[in-house]
C-alpha cells in the first residue's frame, strides 16, 4: 500500500508546473494587471520539461480574509508553456477604502492537478482620498 501511495505522490509532484514563475503587478484604480510567463518545467528535481500545462489562474486575497478569490483565468499557450502572459484583476475596493492586496498565480495540468501559488506580490489598492489642507 506505501509503495502505490509513493508512486502516486511521485506521479502527481512529476505532473504539476513550478511555480516559482516571477509575478509583476501594476496598479490602476482597483484594476491590476499581472505579468509573468508560464512555466515551462515541471516541479520534480530534475526539473523535467513541461508536456501538459493546461491553464494558469490568477488570485487575490484581502489581509484577513479566509480565502483567495479567483479573479482570471488564461488557457496555456501551448502544453510546453514558457510564453509571457497578462491576466487583468478588477478588485473591489470602495471608494474611502484602502487595502494591501496579495496577488498570486498557479499553473494547472491537463488532469486538473492545480500546482502551489507562485510567489506572492503585495499592492496597495488606494480608494481614500486625501485630507483637506490646512
Amino acid at each position: 500500500m506505501k509503495s502505490v501511495l509513493a508512486t502516486f505522490l511521485l506521479l502527481f509532484a512529476l505532473s504539476i508546473a513550478d511555480q516559482s514563475f516571477a509575478l509583476t503587478a501594476t496598479v490602476s484604480g482597483t484594476q491590476v494587471t499581472l505579468d509573468y510567463t508560464e512555466p515551462s518545467v515541471n516541479s520534480d528535481a530534475a526539473k523535467t520539461p513541461l508536456v501538459d500545462l493546461a491553464k494558469t489562474t490568477a488570485y487575490y486575497l484581502f489581509p484577513g480574509a479566509a480565502a483567495k478569490v479567483a479573479c482570471g483565468e488564461k488557457t496555456a499557450s501551448s502544453p510546453t508553456g514558457g510564453q509571457p502572459r497578462q491576466i487583468l484583476c478588477l478588485v473591489p475596493v470602495s471608494t474611502g477604502q484602502e487595502a494591501d492586496v496579495k496577488f498570486t498565480v498557479t499553473a494547472t495540468d491537463l488532469s486538473g492537478n492545480e500546482g502551489p501559488e507562485s510567489i506572492p506580490v503585495i499592492k496597495r489598492i488606494d480608494k481614500l482620498a486625501p485630507g483637506a489642507p490646512q
